[in-house]
């Protein structure tokens, strides 16, 4: 999922989808696959529905056991973040999907089945089974050196301990999940472990970490494209938002929430992790120097836009580059990191501030007059 941009994810992989297939069946399930779990993230659980119903299409199509285990897996998925079934459904479907997974040597597909297995175990309160299954996922990506898959794990890990009633352990497994998260840049994995890492800090009545913690997830939750937190869990979010703000007083909790809404991923995993912070305002002064227009398309990117659709929306013409086309140009004024749609996103990510992530990206209404652009045309 594009290392936790789900906005940015999805958009790539409805693409994909919206031309007419014909390419290799597995190819198009497991696309189906990643976009179930996107649009269900998201909370759009009426295209969630439409993917499973043309993967079950494909499925009886196909004599290959990948793609009925595919629709296994994605079915669960889809229950697990919202969607209309029995979670204690789910396992017989995930445990199924592995099988097959594993007999056919798929070993990225064996631990996205580790995973969901974790947390459908740990939504049920199995803590055992689930810690057992995420162990073997943790052991699978150490041996490997893969670290994105890892502190996926790590996170679910963290909540099952969590559920479980063993918060230190839990806070543990956050920790290293969220170090990964730091390393890879994953504001995914990030806001997660943030999230519970708040729940157990309110629960050991912390609360002005705890909320420190909740502005921090939710901030960068808005780069990610969705909230981390899946429906049936809601109800805890609340209760820690009241238990936190009965502690602190109203205004107190605000200001305690904005703090952590104001710092960029770096500055938000060193608080988590009671390090002294060595973020410094060189992201901010980096967006600091943006035109105007640049920073239209700065605040679009973060959005989750297409080049295209921000050529659109800004009513721009984009820029030929080898082939493909770009909104980004080295004539832009800013400095290399923000030159391309990676680096802006890394910036946007990474920014610490006093004021929010968003502060200053100033996006206008899709009818801005044409001119100068950062396109260079």
């Amino acid at each position: 999922m594009l290392r936790g941009r789900i906005s940015e994810g999805r958009r790539w992989y409805e693409r994909i989808l919206a031309r007419p297939s014909g390419g290799p069946t597995v190819d198009r399930a497991k696309a189906l696959f990643a976009a179930t779990l996107m649009a269900g993230l998201q909370d759009d659980l009426q295209t969630a529905a439409g993917h499973v119903t043309e993967l079950a299409g494909l499925a009886e199509q196909t004599t290959d056991p990948m793609v009925p285990a595919l629709l296994a897996h994605t079915r669960a998925n889809y229950v697990l973040t919202g969607g209309e079934g029995d979670p204690s459904r789910t396992l017989a479907d995930l445990e199924c999907a592995l099988r097959t997974y594993m007999l056919c040597g798929d070993g990225k597909m064996q631990l996205d089945a580790r995973i969901s297995l974790g947390w459908a175990y740990g939504l049920l309160g199995e803590t055992d089974r689930a810690l057992g299954c995420l162990e073997k996922a943790v052991d699978l990506t150490e041996s490997a050196g893969e670290t994105i898959y890892r502190s996926h794990a790590l996170w679910t890990a963290g909540f099952a301990a969590w559920r479980g009633g063993e918060p230190d352990r839990a806070a543990r497994s956050l920790a290293d999940g969220i170090r990964l998260a730091r390393r890879v840049t994953d504001p995914l994995v990030a806001t997660g472990c943030l999230e519970m890492l708040a729940w157990t800090a309110g629960e050991q009545h912390d609360a002005r970490r705890a909320a420190v913690l909740m502005g921090a997830s939710d901030a960068l939750g808005r780069l990610v494209g969705s909230s981390t937190i899946l429906r049936t869990l809601l109800c805890l979010r609340e209760e820690c938002e009241q238990r936190s703000s009965r502690a602190l007083g109203a205004r107190t909790f605000a200001a305690a929430r904005h703090e952590g809404a104001a710092m960029g991923l770096d500055a938000a995993v060193a608080f988590a992790l009671s390090e002294r912070s060595c973020a410094t305002s060189s992201s901010d002064s980096r967006l600091g120097s943006l035109t105007a227009r640049e920073r239209q398309v700065a605040g679009l990117v973060a959005e989750g836009l297409t080049n295209r659709a921000i050529a659109d929306r800004l009513v721009i013409s984009l820029r030929p580059r080898r082939g493909t086309s770009s909104i980004f140009s080295p004539n832009w004024a800013s400095p290399h990191a923000l030159r391309s749609r990676h680096g802006l996103l890394h910036t946007l990510m990474t920014r610490p501030s006093r004021r929010s992530l968003w502060a200053g990206l100033c996006v206008f209404p899709a009818q801005a007059p044409a001119g100068p652009s950062c396109c260079g045309s």
